[in-house]
Protein backbone atom coordinates (compact mmCIF):
# COMPACT_ATOMS: atom_id res chain seq x y z
CA UNK A 1 0.00 0.00 0.00
CA UNK A 2 3.06 2.51 0.03
CA UNK A 3 1.98 5.16 -2.36
CA UNK A 4 -0.84 4.30 -3.54
CA UNK A 5 -3.34 7.42 -2.90
CA UNK A 6 -6.12 6.18 -5.62
CA UNK A 7 -8.66 4.51 -3.30
CA UNK A 8 -10.25 2.76 -6.59
CA UNK A 9 -6.62 1.03 -6.36
CA UNK A 10 -7.18 -0.01 -2.97
CA UNK A 11 -10.21 -1.35 -3.39
CA UNK A 12 -9.07 -3.55 -5.84
CA UNK A 13 -6.24 -4.38 -4.29
CA UNK A 14 -7.98 -5.68 -0.82
CA UNK A 15 -10.52 -7.79 -3.50
CA UNK A 16 -7.86 -9.57 -4.93
CA UNK A 17 -6.00 -9.93 -1.64
CA UNK A 18 -9.57 -11.49 -0.43
CA UNK A 19 -9.86 -13.90 -4.01
CA UNK A 20 -5.99 -15.46 -2.67
CA UNK A 21 -7.21 -15.95 1.17
CA UNK A 22 -10.33 -17.45 -0.09
CA UNK A 23 -8.23 -19.63 -2.61
CA UNK A 24 -6.55 -20.84 0.36
CA UNK A 25 -9.26 -22.05 1.97
CA UNK A 26 -10.34 -23.80 -1.39
CA UNK A 27 -7.46 -26.00 -1.48
CA UNK A 28 -7.97 -26.65 2.21
CA UNK A 29 -11.20 -27.89 1.62
CA UNK A 30 -10.28 -29.92 -1.86
CA UNK A 31 -7.50 -31.65 0.11
CA UNK A 32 -9.28 -32.94 3.43
CA UNK A 33 -10.85 -35.95 3.08
CA UNK A 34 -14.48 -36.52 4.63
CA UNK A 35 -17.27 -38.78 4.89
CA UNK A 36 -20.49 -38.07 3.37
CA UNK A 37 -21.93 -37.80 6.91
CA UNK A 38 -19.42 -35.22 7.61
CA UNK A 39 -20.25 -33.31 4.40
CA UNK A 40 -22.16 -30.65 5.44
CA UNK A 41 -20.12 -30.03 8.99
CA UNK A 42 -17.39 -29.82 7.10
CA UNK A 43 -18.24 -27.54 4.77
CA UNK A 44 -20.02 -25.25 6.86
CA UNK A 45 -16.73 -25.36 8.64
CA UNK A 46 -15.05 -24.53 5.27
CA UNK A 47 -17.24 -21.57 5.04
CA UNK A 48 -16.52 -19.94 8.58
CA UNK A 49 -12.85 -20.64 8.36
CA UNK A 50 -13.15 -18.83 4.75
CA UNK A 51 -15.14 -15.80 6.17
CA UNK A 52 -12.77 -15.22 8.67
CA UNK A 53 -9.71 -15.33 6.50
CA UNK A 54 -11.12 -13.07 4.38
CA UNK A 55 -11.95 -10.52 6.91
CA UNK A 56 -8.34 -10.96 8.34
CA UNK A 57 -6.96 -10.16 4.82
CA UNK A 58 -9.03 -7.20 4.47
CA UNK A 59 -8.50 -5.86 7.75
CA UNK A 60 -4.72 -6.49 6.98
CA UNK A 61 -5.07 -4.29 3.55
CA UNK A 62 -7.16 -1.48 5.39
CA UNK A 63 -4.46 -1.64 8.60
CA UNK A 64 -1.63 -0.69 5.84
CA UNK A 65 -3.71 1.41 3.96
CA UNK A 66 -4.16 3.50 7.19
CA UNK A 67 -0.74 3.10 8.26
CA UNK A 68 0.98 4.44 5.07
CA UNK A 69 -1.38 7.67 5.48
CA UNK A 70 -0.51 8.32 9.21
CA UNK A 71 3.09 7.57 8.65
CA UNK A 72 2.85 10.12 5.28
CA UNK A 73 0.33 12.88 7.18
CA UNK A 74 3.51 15.70 7.63
CA UNK A 75 4.61 15.11 3.81
CA UNK A 76 0.75 14.96 2.28
CA UNK A 77 0.55 18.39 4.42
CA UNK A 78 3.60 19.94 3.07
CA UNK A 79 2.38 18.45 -0.36
CA UNK A 80 -1.12 20.56 -0.06
CA UNK A 81 -2.72 16.68 -0.74
CA UNK A 82 -6.39 16.31 0.46
CA UNK A 83 -5.18 13.44 1.89
CA UNK A 84 -3.15 14.42 4.84
CA UNK A 85 -6.42 14.73 7.08
CA UNK A 86 -6.70 10.89 7.37
CA UNK A 87 -3.70 11.16 9.40
CA UNK A 88 -5.30 12.58 12.59
CA UNK A 89 -8.20 11.09 14.79
CA UNK A 90 -10.43 9.17 11.63
CA UNK A 91 -7.31 7.77 10.58
CA UNK A 92 -5.91 6.86 13.67
CA UNK A 93 -8.91 5.49 14.27
CA UNK A 94 -9.54 3.33 11.35
CA UNK A 95 -5.44 1.65 11.61
CA UNK A 96 -6.52 0.36 14.75
CA UNK A 97 -10.13 -0.73 14.25
CA UNK A 98 -8.90 -2.86 10.92
CA UNK A 99 -5.91 -3.94 12.76
CA UNK A 100 -7.97 -5.52 15.85
CA UNK A 101 -10.37 -6.74 13.22
CA UNK A 102 -7.93 -8.69 11.68
CA UNK A 103 -6.50 -10.31 14.77
CA UNK A 104 -9.46 -10.67 16.07
CA UNK A 105 -10.78 -13.01 12.87
CA UNK A 106 -7.79 -14.50 12.75
CA UNK A 107 -8.43 -15.94 16.06
CA UNK A 108 -11.27 -17.09 15.52
CA UNK A 109 -9.35 -19.55 13.18
CA UNK A 110 -7.70 -22.65 14.54
CA UNK A 111 -3.65 -23.32 15.44
CA UNK A 112 -1.33 -20.96 14.60
CA UNK A 113 -3.61 -18.08 12.81
CA UNK A 114 -3.53 -15.74 14.93
CA UNK A 115 0.79 -15.93 14.88
CA UNK A 116 0.91 -15.56 10.98
CA UNK A 117 -1.85 -12.63 11.07
CA UNK A 118 0.76 -10.76 14.33
CA UNK A 119 3.47 -11.27 11.69
CA UNK A 120 2.13 -9.95 8.88
CA UNK A 121 1.08 -6.81 10.78
CA UNK A 122 4.90 -6.61 11.79
CA UNK A 123 5.58 -6.84 8.26
CA UNK A 124 3.57 -4.63 6.97
CA UNK A 125 4.97 -2.27 9.96
CA UNK A 126 8.72 -2.36 8.94
CA UNK A 127 7.53 -2.18 5.06
CA UNK A 128 5.55 1.09 5.92
CA UNK A 129 8.35 2.79 8.31
CA UNK A 130 11.50 1.99 6.49
CA UNK A 131 11.47 -1.03 3.10
CA UNK A 132 9.07 0.93 1.33
CA UNK A 133 12.43 3.17 1.20
CA UNK A 134 14.69 0.64 0.68
CA UNK A 135 14.06 -1.03 -3.05
CA UNK A 136 16.36 -3.96 -2.74
CA UNK A 137 14.36 -5.00 0.64
CA UNK A 138 10.66 -2.99 0.16
CA UNK A 139 9.82 -4.73 -3.09
CA UNK A 140 10.06 -7.87 -1.89
CA UNK A 141 7.98 -7.47 0.98
CA UNK A 142 3.91 -7.46 -1.33
CA UNK A 143 4.94 -11.06 -2.01
CA UNK A 144 5.96 -11.87 1.15
CA UNK A 145 2.60 -10.79 2.29
CA UNK A 146 0.36 -11.81 -0.35
CA UNK A 147 1.66 -15.05 0.47
CA UNK A 148 1.52 -14.82 4.20
CA UNK A 149 -2.10 -14.08 3.75
CA UNK A 150 -2.49 -17.32 1.49
CA UNK A 151 -0.87 -19.10 5.27
CA UNK A 152 -3.36 -17.73 7.47
CA UNK A 153 -5.55 -20.80 8.05
CA UNK A 154 -2.48 -23.08 7.59
CA UNK A 155 1.01 -22.14 7.64
CA UNK A 156 1.66 -25.86 5.67
CA UNK A 157 -1.10 -25.11 2.71
CA UNK A 158 -0.20 -27.56 0.26
CA UNK A 159 0.71 -27.78 -2.68
CA UNK A 160 3.16 -24.97 -1.53
CA UNK A 161 3.50 -24.66 -5.66
CA UNK A 162 0.38 -21.91 -5.35
CA UNK A 163 2.10 -20.19 -2.56
CA UNK A 164 4.63 -19.38 -4.26
CA UNK A 165 3.69 -19.20 -7.38
CA UNK A 166 1.33 -16.02 -6.21
CA UNK A 167 3.96 -14.55 -4.09
CA UNK A 168 6.17 -14.95 -7.83
CA UNK A 169 3.57 -13.07 -9.34
CA UNK A 170 3.60 -10.35 -6.44
CA UNK A 171 7.04 -9.24 -6.55
CA UNK A 172 7.36 -9.32 -10.31
CA UNK A 173 4.07 -6.89 -10.17
CA UNK A 174 6.21 -4.69 -7.36
CA UNK A 175 9.48 -4.44 -9.68
CA UNK A 176 7.25 -3.58 -13.03
CA UNK A 177 5.19 -0.97 -10.91
CA UNK A 178 8.34 0.53 -9.57
CA UNK A 179 10.52 1.02 -12.44
CA UNK A 180 7.00 1.75 -14.69
CA UNK A 181 6.03 4.47 -12.10
CA UNK A 182 9.43 5.69 -12.35
CA UNK A 183 9.75 5.84 -8.16
CA UNK A 184 12.66 6.85 -6.37
CA UNK A 185 14.98 5.59 -5.42
CA UNK A 186 15.28 3.78 -8.90
CA UNK A 187 16.99 -0.05 -8.74
CA UNK A 188 20.01 -0.33 -9.19
CA UNK A 189 22.25 -3.05 -10.16
CA UNK A 190 23.21 -3.65 -6.15
CA UNK A 191 19.61 -3.52 -5.42
CA UNK A 192 18.20 -6.04 -8.19
CA UNK A 193 21.06 -8.51 -7.39
CA UNK A 194 19.65 -8.36 -3.32
CA UNK A 195 16.27 -8.32 -4.86
CA UNK A 196 16.77 -11.58 -6.97
CA UNK A 197 18.56 -13.21 -3.87
CA UNK A 198 15.44 -12.39 -1.17
CA UNK A 199 13.33 -14.01 -3.71
CA UNK A 200 15.27 -16.88 -4.06
CA UNK A 201 15.19 -17.13 0.03
CA UNK A 202 11.54 -16.51 0.14
CA UNK A 203 11.07 -19.18 -2.55
CA UNK A 204 12.91 -22.18 -0.63
CA UNK A 205 11.39 -20.78 2.49
CA UNK A 206 7.76 -21.46 0.71
CA UNK A 207 8.59 -24.41 -0.87
CA UNK A 208 9.62 -26.07 2.29
CA UNK A 209 7.03 -25.04 4.54
CA UNK A 210 5.09 -27.85 4.43
CA UNK A 211 7.24 -30.29 5.42
CA UNK A 212 6.51 -33.11 2.82
CA UNK A 213 9.02 -32.30 0.48
CA UNK A 214 8.25 -32.73 -3.67
CA UNK A 215 4.68 -34.53 -2.24
CA UNK A 216 3.84 -31.12 -0.23
CA UNK A 217 4.87 -28.90 -3.02
CA UNK A 218 3.30 -30.18 -6.64
CA UNK A 219 -0.37 -31.35 -6.67
CA UNK A 220 -0.06 -34.88 -6.89
CA UNK A 221 -2.10 -36.45 -9.89
CA UNK A 222 -3.35 -33.07 -11.13
CA UNK A 223 0.23 -32.14 -12.94
CA UNK A 224 -1.33 -31.94 -16.67
CA UNK A 225 -3.67 -29.72 -14.97
CA UNK A 226 -0.89 -27.04 -14.67
CA UNK A 227 -1.31 -25.66 -18.05
CA UNK A 228 -4.66 -23.45 -16.91
CA UNK A 229 -2.51 -21.56 -14.31
CA UNK A 230 0.34 -21.59 -17.05
CA UNK A 231 -1.63 -20.09 -19.57
CA UNK A 232 -4.20 -17.38 -17.75
CA UNK A 233 -0.68 -16.54 -16.38
CA UNK A 234 0.60 -15.77 -19.85
CA UNK A 235 -2.42 -14.04 -20.55
CA UNK A 236 -2.64 -11.84 -17.55
CA UNK A 237 0.92 -10.94 -18.18
CA UNK A 238 -0.19 -9.73 -21.89
CA UNK A 239 -2.51 -7.53 -20.17
CA UNK A 240 -0.53 -5.68 -17.70
CA UNK A 241 2.20 -5.46 -20.80
CA UNK A 242 -0.30 -3.83 -22.62
CA UNK A 243 -1.30 -1.49 -19.81
CA UNK A 244 1.99 -0.42 -18.98
CA UNK A 245 2.15 0.55 -21.85
CA UNK A 246 -1.19 2.26 -22.56
CA UNK A 247 -1.25 4.54 -20.01
CA UNK A 248 -0.45 8.47 -20.40
CA UNK A 249 1.97 9.54 -17.15
CA UNK A 250 3.87 6.91 -15.31
CA UNK A 251 1.95 6.76 -12.20
CA UNK A 252 -1.23 6.09 -14.45
CA UNK A 253 0.82 3.05 -15.87
CA UNK A 254 1.78 2.10 -12.67
CA UNK A 255 -2.19 2.29 -11.61
CA UNK A 256 -3.26 0.39 -14.30
CA UNK A 257 -0.92 -2.79 -13.83
CA UNK A 258 -1.22 -3.01 -10.63
CA UNK A 259 -4.91 -3.24 -10.54
CA UNK A 260 -5.23 -5.53 -13.49
CA UNK A 261 -2.80 -8.22 -11.24
CA UNK A 262 -5.31 -7.35 -8.42
CA UNK A 263 -8.34 -7.95 -11.00
CA UNK A 264 -6.46 -10.85 -12.50
CA UNK A 265 -6.33 -13.28 -8.52
CA UNK A 266 -9.95 -14.53 -9.07
CA UNK A 267 -9.12 -15.82 -12.59
CA UNK A 268 -6.03 -17.24 -11.23
CA UNK A 269 -7.63 -19.26 -8.51
CA UNK A 270 -10.03 -20.10 -11.02
CA UNK A 271 -7.25 -21.70 -12.97
CA UNK A 272 -5.57 -23.43 -10.29
CA UNK A 273 -9.04 -24.95 -9.12
CA UNK A 274 -9.93 -26.02 -12.50
CA UNK A 275 -6.70 -27.69 -12.07
CA UNK A 276 -7.00 -29.71 -9.31
CA UNK A 277 -10.69 -30.50 -10.51
CA UNK A 278 -12.20 -28.49 -8.05
CA UNK A 279 -15.37 -27.68 -10.58
CA UNK A 280 -17.79 -25.93 -8.19
CA UNK A 281 -14.72 -24.16 -6.44
CA UNK A 282 -13.32 -22.82 -9.85
CA UNK A 283 -17.03 -21.94 -10.98
CA UNK A 284 -17.49 -19.94 -8.08
CA UNK A 285 -13.78 -18.04 -7.99
CA UNK A 286 -15.26 -17.52 -11.89
CA UNK A 287 -18.00 -15.70 -10.65
CA UNK A 288 -16.49 -13.70 -8.33
CA UNK A 289 -13.87 -12.67 -10.93
CA UNK A 290 -16.61 -11.49 -13.66
CA UNK A 291 -18.40 -9.64 -11.13
CA UNK A 292 -15.44 -8.13 -9.79
CA UNK A 293 -14.28 -6.67 -13.18
CA UNK A 294 -17.99 -5.05 -13.68
CA UNK A 295 -17.59 -3.35 -10.27
CA UNK A 296 -14.36 -2.45 -10.93
CA UNK A 297 -15.04 -0.89 -14.33
CA UNK A 298 -18.26 0.79 -13.68
CA UNK A 299 -16.57 2.24 -10.13
CA UNK A 300 -14.27 3.86 -12.66
CA UNK A 301 -15.88 5.22 -14.67
CA UNK A 302 -18.33 7.05 -12.18
CA UNK A 303 -14.61 7.95 -10.38
CA UNK A 304 -14.13 9.95 -13.75
CA UNK A 305 -17.31 11.80 -14.42
CA UNK A 306 -16.84 13.65 -11.10
CA UNK A 307 -15.76 16.72 -11.28
CA UNK A 308 -12.69 17.89 -8.76
CA UNK A 309 -13.02 20.26 -6.15
CA UNK A 310 -11.00 22.89 -5.29
CA UNK A 311 -8.23 21.39 -3.04
CA UNK A 312 -8.14 22.51 0.71
CA UNK A 313 -5.37 24.65 2.21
Amino acid sequence: MSRIRDHHTRTVIAFGAACDAALSVALIGGSAPGSDAAGELQQLGLLITGACVVVTALGLVAYAAALNDLLDRARDAVRGDRIAGSGTGPGTILLNGSLLLALFAALALPGDSIAVALVLASLLLFHNAVARFIPAIGLLVPGAVVAGVMLVPDWQLQPSLVVWFTMTVFVATSIAVHIAGDRRPRVSLRASLIVATGWVVLSGIVLSLSGRGLAGVWPQGHAAGLVWPGVTAIMMVGVVVWRLRSGETPAARAGGALRTVALWQPMLATAWCMAMDMSAAALAFAVVGACGLVCAGGARGVSTLRTSSLPWR
